[in-house]
């Protein structure tokens, strides 16, 4: 009976072997390709200048990446009235150009069909210019203008990038001033005027220490502020001068550029070189224009951080209920609604726990601690307003029923007997026990 039971399971046994071994080629498979399509994006493709025919007949000029190539149905381009070149082909190829300077463009892209392209070439004088506010542009450096002096020859890519450091330099000195010495600053008389709005409320007068030393703080602020116009002021006639599409000279400020390169004069170790530095700056960057560019470091530190409190908040309690419905908890109806109310927790959608967090965590928690110990603040909220903590907390609530009913379920499964009998051998065999450990824990 027993061999007769294996023979005939065995099919169904290589059956689930094979789905499950399918369906982890298919996560690889699909997780390299998102990782191939998002790491192909730093790349430094060619920058192409096309020459595209427009409806009156002439000709304009767009500088731009080629970021996809298709084929669109002729049937399809000659129902929406487009004149075809060739009608008896049955695609037609379609470009999609990335054009940057949105200011000027109104758009990222531009979709032109490869019959009204009359001519592309890749100049080595183009350039892809990162800018931290308005997103990519390109074009022709042509020239550098510093503290009113004109200085021409910056198609050197070495030359430019020396300009664009000491840039840096300068925006990094601004960026201790603001954050650090000035930020530090602001902090103190923020509190200062806590302090003195808290003493007003009780009806009495600040105290002469406290009126000096927002004295003294007022002028510190005020000589930052002074240097921090200073240092400013160095950058604020450096400009980097560019033939755009059009052959009109844009003025891009020095301090508004995060990085230059020329990717139709590098070499494949320059690009090799290029792409790394550009991942490395999105993974540990910060992001900018309203998280549409830059890096994703702040968002990344954000996750980890919410699930590390989640974690340290929903384990302990969701493994020790889970023991003590199972083992100790008397098998009663109280028992049964309880488990019955973790059943329905675990089945209940996600936005109905981000409402409850907003409403008891954020509003009535938060709202509260405000009132009783942060009252001179308000109305700006301390702990009245969303953040991580009250993020982890209601995504602690959201996992505990799953981590309750996936403990029970193992504890369900592994027979007591088990527990039981390894549990008196080792209390009669501690050195046993402890050897066994110890030579489990030797690395081979």
């Amino acid at each position: 009976m027993n061999i007769g039971r294996g023979v005939t399971s065995t099919p169904w046994v290589w059956l689930t072997g094979g789905m499950i071994s399918l369906c982890i080629f298919a996560v690889l498979g699909v997780s390299l390709l998102i990782g191939w399509q998002g790491l192909h994006y730093f790349w430094p493709n060619i920058v192409y200048k096309f020459e595209v025919r427009n409806q009156s007949g002439g000709t304009d000029t767009f500088y731009g990446e080629i970021y996809q190539e298709s084929d669109v149905a002729t049937r399809q381009l000659i129902e929406a009235g487009v004149d075809v070149a060739k009608p008896e082909a049955p695609t037609q190829a379609r470009y999609l150009i990335r054009i940057g300077h949105r200011e000027s463009e109104q758009h990222d892209f531009l979709s032109v069909l490869a019959q009204d392209v009359s001519s592309i070439r890749a100049p080595a004088q183009l350039a892809v210019i990162e800018r931290s506010r308005g997103g990519v542009m390109y074009g022709q450096p042509v020239s550098f203008l510093n503290d009113g002096a004109l200085h021409t020859r910056v198609f050197d890519n070495d030359e430019l990038h020396n300009i664009l450091a000491i840039t840096h330099l300068q925006l990094d000195t601004i960026r201790h001033i603001e954050k650090n010495q000035i930020g530090k600053v602001n902090y103190q008389l923020e509190q200062l005027r806590l302090k003195q709005r808290s003493v007003e409320q009780k009806g009495q007068q600040p105290p002469v220490e406290l009126l000096a030393e927002k004295t003294r703080l007022d002028e510190e602020y005020a000589e930052l502020e002074r240097r921090l116009l200073e240092a400013r002021k160095v950058l604020k006639d450096d400009r980097l001068n560019v033939k755009v599409r059009t052959g009109a000279m844009i003025q891009v400020p020095m301090a508004n550029i995060v990085d230059v390169w020329y990717p139709n004069n590098m070499s494949a170790p320059e690009k090799l070189l290029h792409w790394m530095k550009q991942v490395k700056r999105f993974i540990i960057g910060e992001s900018r224009e309203a998280n549409s560019e830059g890096g994703v470091f702040p968002a990344i530190f954000g996750t980890v951080l919410m699930v590390l409190l989640m974690s340290i908040l929903v384990m302990p309690l969701g493994v020790l209920t889970a023991v003590y419905l199972h083992e100790y908890a008397a098998k009663n109806r109280f028992t049964t609604t309880i488990r019955i109310a973790i059943a329905n927790l675990a089945g209940v959608p996600s936005v109905v726990y981000g409402v409850f967090g907003l409403g008891f965590f954020v509003y009535f928690i938060g709202g509260s601690i405000d009132s009783l110990f942060y009252s001179e603040s308000l109305p700006a909220p301390t702990f009245g307003t969303p953040g991580i903590l009250w993020s982890s907390l209601t995504l602690a609530l959201l996992t505990l029923p799953v981590v309750i009913v996936s403990t029970e379920e193992a504890c369900r499964v592994f027979p007591r007997r088990f527990a039981t009998v390894l549990w008196l051998w080792v209390q009669q065999n501690p050195k046993r026990f402890s050897g066994l450990f110890c030579r489990w824990q030797r690395p081979r």
